[in-house]
């Protein structure tokens, strides 16, 4: 990564304010960029691309928190714990979910080892989303195992019973059709000429069609509450490695949440 990028995109994360030493925000840029193109070769262009495409103030003030700057944990504190918490509520409105934003804290700060380096939960921040995104991600994710846990330890059933077994779902009768409409819309974006197709989906879902990652690619979501696994995209015969960018949705899609 060049040099006058680096210093660019560190002037513009306004990174200096936290004393953050340039070659840690380095770091996270490259970090970032090799989790995003794992397996692939991208040119110079592409990682550009990319890169400037990333929350670049959040990620600033993900590196100095992780390396324990007193200034950046105060503004961490006064922007996101009242998001946290409305996050916890949401959850759970009666309350139950707030001791998670609580116990978030410390592996957000980390732990040192041995050798005196702390191990954040910020590492894993690339800054693809917002950091308020990724915290409400992170957020759900614990409520959910702390769900999981406590099903786990549950009493079972004096009895096997009937009664006590869940029925197993029926079958969707609409997946075919499903599949034919995913198809046909493909079908019809290649015969029309267009570049490519971008979905909010089902990351485990819509691979199966050729779709994959948008972000990575060099385009930004719509929305930043999107995840970024979410965005996806499938290249068509008239993609260019050149694309890149924030997509807009057409005016009609306004329409559809009236």
């Amino acid at each position: 990564m060049k040099k006058s990028l680096v210093e660019r995109l560190y002037r513009q994360a306004k990174a200096d304010r936290w004393q953050l030493p340039v070659d840690r925000f380095e770091a996270a840029l490259k970090a970032s960029a090799d989790r995003a193109f794992a397996g692939k070769s991208p040119d110079a262009p592409e990682v550009e691309r990319y890169v400037g495409s990333l929350h670049l103030d959040d990620l600033a003030l993900a590196c100095a928190c992780a390396a324990g700057h007193e200034a950046a944990w105060e503004q961490f504190i006064f922007e996101q714990r009242p998001l946290l918490y409305r996050s916890a509520d949401a959850l759970d409105p009666s309350g139950g979910a707030r001791e998670i934003p609580d116990s978030l804290y410390a592996d957000l700060y980390g732990l040192q080892n041995r050798e005196g380096e702390g191990r954040s939960l910020f590492r894993y921040f690339h800054g693809r989303s917002s950091l308020a995104t990724w915290l409400r991600a992170v957020l759900a994710q614990r409520h959910v195992d702390r769900l999981r846990t406590e099903r786990r330890l549950a009493p079972l059933p004096d009895e096997e019973s009937p009664a006590t077994i869940p029925a197993s779902p029926p079958p969707d009768a609409d997946r075919p059709r499903y599949l034919t409409l995913i198809r046909d819309a493909l079908g019809r974006a290649e015969a029309a000429g267009e570049p490519a197709v971008f979905v909010e989906g089902i990351p485990g879902y819509y691979p199966r069609f050729g779709f994959e990652p948008a972000i990575a690619l060099g385009f930004i979501s719509p929305d930043p509450a999107i995840p970024d696994e979410a965005f996806l995209i499938k290249r068509l015969a008239g993609y260019s490695p050149d694309l890149g960018g924030r997509i807009v949705y057409p005016a009609a899609f306004d329409a559809l949440g009236s």
